[in-house]
């Protein structure tokens, strides 16, 4: 790169500084610019360039973060102990002070190179020059890859309990390598980018700095699924036109109503971020046309009253429609790295679902900088609510090794277990074991042993006897009492907060239930749910599993334990239903929706569900087929399962009375219509005068027509189709059918 562009860069980045700290005095910052290019003069990077260019780009990016002026000395600066061998730490304490040489002594001890592999040693041809000896370590032996970076990890977490800044500097230093990174081999591609992201970018996050926290998940997704991430950039990129005329009109807009009602704010586009796509896709089973934030604006208010943000969001709401459930507030309940905004989701201009982010000023420096934000002025360092906001740094590092069988499960417990806080506590002996915060005295017995767990029955905390789910303190002394007839509760799932723990419970009822048991258990569950008339597909699926415990992802495990009598079936289900006023409403809702009562073979009020392949709906001709896990299931008699289902087990179908439903019965239909502005107003508004309501809209946009999908509740056939009528007499509207469960496979 040519001297000018250096040094170009350089004066921007101090003009940059004076922006955000007018007294901000850069003689140290400006020392140490000039340390860091003569002594890395000659030296290159894996890609070839100038090595200078690196610690440069690290200190852009603290700027960036607003980052006070030791911090950015100590980016400018943190190579030089490692790479040059006659330049020291006491050299840089002498010219840079005690607080820089801190900082680079800190990340020094990070070094990314106690990762490396042997055979990925730098070239011998990046030889000394001018006198300038770079200094290369011998690299771990690939077998002790794992166990060395747990060791960077725990040095990571001392070296933050000490002094924060050091970790920001270590995020700017990790996300530019990871800019680069098309300079290495494909292994070392792969494995530093999943180090990224199971480790740095969970901590940027935790941090509060998004806006790191993000490049540094996209930039690890292309390097982890380099043909995942070359497909959506591809879609995205197709659909970018498109996608900017919408959110420029809706900014304009926005503007412009906030304007009349006397609001300054600034109006931005959003993109969504890649990783963040592909985990609604991979995880959540989203399609791409169907992830409601593609289309995003944030609304930045210039005001100190936080009511203004609720005030923005009325108005809002008042030029667009919010889709219903898709409303967030995070001012009232922010995140735990202090993230407070208003999310709200509304069908914007030609019906386009937009995603509409609102906040003042002071919460948006907070969301994007995090932590960093702090080091604007130096008064905030030793901030109490600054320091009340991370106290979950503030602990000792924890000792995962013990509690995992191989790399492979010590990994995930870190992962896991990463960010708690802990506590310290003792034995009766004097032993010292430290735990994550809100520890019980059951996560202590696991950490002795796993058959002192199992067999735990009572625990004494300071001589005291306490209950098993009792949260222990830093410096208590605790003492378990076991017994030979003692043995885990499924139930303490809910109160251990290790990973250990947790593991070492599931692992006892895996082996302790057989199948017999979990097939009674079945039985026993199925009963109590037809007593109570609770559909059990609702009531069991495994989003209400977690009502139990966030850790039981096994159907199998709950059966079993029902089966053997270890937990009743009436507080199984109690539990799942009662777990708050909303939830016990959304299941009650579900069921409802799904349970149906009719009459066949001379037998009234028999439940039943509607079949998914053709969702009946009264006034429908039906027949019920008798399954073996769900019941009697009604199909309409010109379904093609029925028909099969016939001549397979003509035995297992039954003709039905089916009386007109008082309940709304969830039903499908498909639209297309040119494209225009208030179609999805209109469509709305026919399904409002037949007491329809709708539950969800999505939208497949073409070049001039746009495919509708809609959700809605429907009582009986005739009102459904009086309603498509209406909705095919709409202007610009050229087909409405009826989609079942059968023709969405067929479509879809």
């Amino acid at each position: 790169m040519a001297e000018k562009s250096l040094n170009d860069r350089y004066e921007k980045m101090l003009a940059s500084i004076k922006e955000y700290n007018p007294d901000a005095d850069l003689t140290l910052i400006e020392k140490a610019w000039k340390t860091a290019r003569r002594l890395h003069r000659g030296a290159k990077r894996d890609s070839g360039e100038p090595y200078i260019i690196h610690p440069l780009s690290v200190a852009e990016i603290l700027v960036s973060l607003k980052m006070d002026e030791e911090s950015v000395a100590a980016g400018l600066l943190h190579d030089l102990v490692e790479d040059v061998e006659d330049y020291s730490l006491e050299d840089i304490k002498r010219d840079f002070g005690e607080n820089t040489a801190f900082l680079v002594d800190g990340l020094t001890k990070l070094s990314d190179d106690e990762f490396n592999d042997p055979e990925e040693d730098r070239d011998e041809d990046d030889a000394p020059v001018s006198g300038v000896h770079k200094r290369f370590r011998p690299k771990a032996v690939p077998g002790n890859y794992l166990t060395k970076k747990a060791e960077n990890i725990r040095k990571i977490f001392f070296i933050m309990n000490q002094d924060l800044r050091v970790m920001v500097i270590k995020l700017a230093d990790r996300l530019h390598n990871m800019q680069t990174l098309d300079a290495v081999s494909r292994e070392r591609q792969i494995r530093i980018s999943s180090e990224t992201i199971r480790i740095f970018a969970p901590i940027a996050e935790k941090l509060g700095i998004n806006s790191v926290k993000a490049d540094l998940e996209d930039l690890s997704f292309k390097y982890l699924h380099p043909e995942d991430y070359r497909d959506l950039e591809a879609k995205l990129q197709k659909t970018k036109e498109e996608r900017q005329e919408i959110l420029s009109e809706a900014a304009a807009q926005v503007d412009r109503v906030l304007k009349q009602r006397h609001f300054r704010a600034e109006i931005q586009s959003r993109a969504k971020h890649l990783w963040s796509i592909y985990n609604k896709i991979k995880k959540d089973h989203f399609k791409f046309e169907e992830i409601y934030d593609l289309l995003a604006i944030r609304v930045i208010i210039d005001t100190e009253n936080v009511n203004d943000c609720y005030t923005v969001m009325g108005i809002i709401h008042d030029l667009w429609p919010p889709i219903p459930r898709l409303f967030s507030d995070y001012i009232a309940n922010p995140k735990t790295n202090n993230y407070q905004s208003l999310h709200t989701k509304v069908v914007a201009l030609d019906g386009s679902p937009l995603e509409v982010q609102i906040r003042t000023r002071e919460m948006h420096n907070t969301a994007e900088m995090g932590v960093a934000a702090h080091w604007q002025y130096k008064e905030r360092l030793n901030s109490d609510i600054f320091e009340q906001r991370l106290s979950w740094l503030r602990q000792a590092i924890f000792n995962w090794q013990k509690d995992a069988g191989d790399s492979d499960e010590f990994m995930d417990n870190i992962t896991n277990d990463l960010f708690n806080e802990q506590v310290v506590v003792f034995t009766p002996r004097g032993d010292v074991m430290d735990l994550v915060k809100r520890s019980t005295p059951v996560d202590f017995a696991y950490k002795i042993h796993s058959d002192v767990g199992d067999h735990c029955v009572k625990a004494k905390v300071n001589g005291i006897e306490v209950r098993l789910d009792h949260a222990l303190s830093n410096g208590d002394v605790v003492e378990i009492i076991t017994s030979a007839s003692g043995v885990p509760s499924l139930d303490w799932l809910n109160i251990v907060k290790t990973s250990t723990a947790k593991n070492r419970i599931k692992q006892y009822f895996r082996r302790k239930y057989s199948i017999e048991n979990e097939e009674k258990g079945r039985e026993i569950i199925q009963k109590e749910l037809a007593r109570q008339h609770l559909n059990s597909r609702v009531i069991l699926d495994a989003g209400v599993q977690k009502r139990i415990s966030s850790t039981v992802t096994d159907i199998r495990e709950i059966y079993a334990a029902v089966g053997c009598k270890t937990v009743s079936p009436g507080w199984l289900i109690n539990r799942l239903i009662s777990e708050g006023a909303k939830q016990h409403e959304e299941i009650r809702e579900k069921a409802l929706e799904e349970l149906l009562t009719v009459s066949l073979n001379g037998e009234s009020d028999v439940l039943c569900t509607r079949a998914r392949c053709c969702e009946p709906l009264p006034g429908e001709p039906v027949e019920a087929y008798r399954t073996m896990e769900r019941g009697y299931v009604l199909h309409s008699k010109r379904c093609p399962n029925l028909e099969r289902y016939k001549k397979e087990n003509p035995d297992r179908v039954t003709p039905v009375n089916w009386k007109p439903s008082r309940e709304y019965l969830p039903v499908s239909i498909r639209i297309k219509a040119m494209k225009r502005i208030g179609l999805i107003r209109d469509i709305a508004s026919a399904g409002a005068d037949l007491e329809m309501p709708v539950n969800t809209i999505s939208m497949l946009p073409g070049k001039e027509e746009t495919e509708i999908f809609i959700v809605l509740g429907a009582k009986d056939i005739e009102t459904l189709n009086a309603l498509l009528g209406r909705i095919k007499d709409i202007p610009d509207v050229t087909a409405a059918v009826r989609v079942t469960g059968q023709k969405k496979k067929e479509s879809g």
